[in-house]
């Protein structure tokens, strides 16, 4: 039944453009014919004449249903756009979103920046020299408000003697962040930068302003992040050295870094952890004096993630369960995550010069999967759920999506989680 019906459709669809284009032949000005023949080649998937015809309509009569039939075509480029990204034809993305006339339009034409600005990073990896004896700490951050976050947590929290100092002893660091001219200027005006020379060298790549200055499209965000967590992986790959992936509002616990890379040193090849949820104010106040380390123990993560949901660790974690997030649940006698993904907080050099796919939506566990592959040797990765050896936090909690109920099941879990 599937080969005619597919034959009656295609039958369909001509008869229709065939009608269409009598009518155009009759009226060359008929908006309504216009209309047609743009929703019917977008329904089809040839973009490029729904485009056209679009336009031409829209020269002749401006009407809101022309605007949603424009916004129909513009989110229809950007998802071929962002599956010839998923495809690795990064190229082909652009030439996608490439179009001179109106359709696409602005949200187009901001990812169309972000690739093109990716590449451009991912060219420049290229021509890095050989660094198998460093690391580096990917930091992406835009924005007042996480640029700000950023610089009395994450930054200060690097600056706890078990994290960057120590693991500064052991390897080259360079921190990586990526940010716009104004965020760079507002993190160079902070102590915590200068405290931060004193054990990496601070390596800045610019975002562009007209990428993140307006109101970001659903998921855009993520876009502009990843491709920067996939830029440094990039650089890691060229340079032979080993990377660690961390947000504008993660907290580290003391000792969190150096923990890490001592499973490295134990001849592990990725080091994942899931994230606590806490209140910045409470874990960071801002009336810290900038510039200061902030050492935090896992301990307190932890009780302050327990404390946000109304929960005593005494009363709520059985004997022998291990802690992975506040949002988790007992499940066989131990407890598993939920609704947050692990942050691979360090990978080894021999996994960042492995050839993956990058798909540019997010950096978590697939990327350690893609890069291992299904034939993974057994202890190669570790997971983290003793909150006394690493505990990372998400302090800005309102960005993110409402925990969900119930008990996952075994797929929602994933092989890696």
């Amino acid at each position: 039944m599937t080969a005619p019906a597919s034959a009656a459709g295609q039958q369909d669809t001509e008869t229709t453009l065939a009608l269409l284009y009598k009518a155009i032949a009759r009226m060359p000005d008929n908006v309504d014919a216009m209309f047609g023949l743009a929703g019917t080649y977008m329904r089809i998937g040839q973009l490029e004449e729904a485009a056209d015809w679009c336009a031409r309509a829209s020269a002749v009569e401006r009407s809101p249903r022309l605007d949603h039939l424009r916004s129909a075509i513009e989110d229809a480029f950007i998802k071929r756009a962002l599956y010839e990204v998923i495809d690795g034809r990064m190229a082909a993305a652009v030439q996608t979103l490439a179009r001179p006339a109106d359709v696409p339009g602005a949200t187009a034409r901001r990812y169309r920046e972000l690739f093109l600005t990716a590449s451009a990073w991912f060219e420049d990896a290229a021509r890095l020299s050989p660094e198998t004896d460093a690391i580096r700490l990917s930091v992406p951050v835009w924005g007042r408000d996480y640029v700000s976050a950023a610089s009395s947590g994450l930054l200060a929290s690097l600056l706890a003697p078990g994290n960057l100092p120590a693991l500064a002893r052991r390897k080259g660091v360079r921190l990586e962040i990526t940010t716009t001219v104004t965020g760079q200027a507002m993190l160079e005006a902070e102590p915590v930068l200068a405290a931060l020379r004193r054990h990496a060298a601070v390596d800045y790549f610019a975002i562009p302003d007209s990428i993140v200055s307006a109101p970001p499209p659903p998921d855009f965000s993520y876009w502009v992040m990843s491709a920067a967590h996939y830029a440094s992986m990039e650089r890691a790959r060229h340079a032979r050295s080993a990377i660690s992936f961390l947000t504008a509002d993660t907290l580290l616990s003391d000792g969190s870094l150096e923990a890490a890379q001592k499973l490295l040193d134990g001849g592990m090849k990725a080091v994942l952890a899931s994230a606590l949820e806490v209140d910045h104010a409470a874990v960071a106040p801002s009336d810290r004096r900038r510039g200061e380390p902030l050492s935090l123990a896992g301990s307190d993560l932890v009780h302050h993630g327990l404390t946000r949901l109304g929960l005593s660790p005494a009363d709520t974690i059985p004997n022998g369960c291990k802690i992975l997030t506040p949002s988790s649940f007992a499940v066989n006698g131990g407890y598993v995550a939920y609704s947050f993904h692990f942050l691979p907080l360090m990978l080894a050099a021999e996994l960042t010069t492995r050839e993956f796919m990058r798909d540019l939506l997010t950096v978590d566990t697939r990327t350690v999967r893609i890069a291992l592959g299904d034939t993974a040797p057994a202890g190669c990765v570790k997971i983290i759920t003793e909150p006394s050896e690493i505990a990372i936090a998400s302090s800005l909690s309102g960005s993110r999506g409402a925990q969900k109920p119930g008990v996952p099941s075994s797929d929602a879990l994933g092989r890696w989680a």
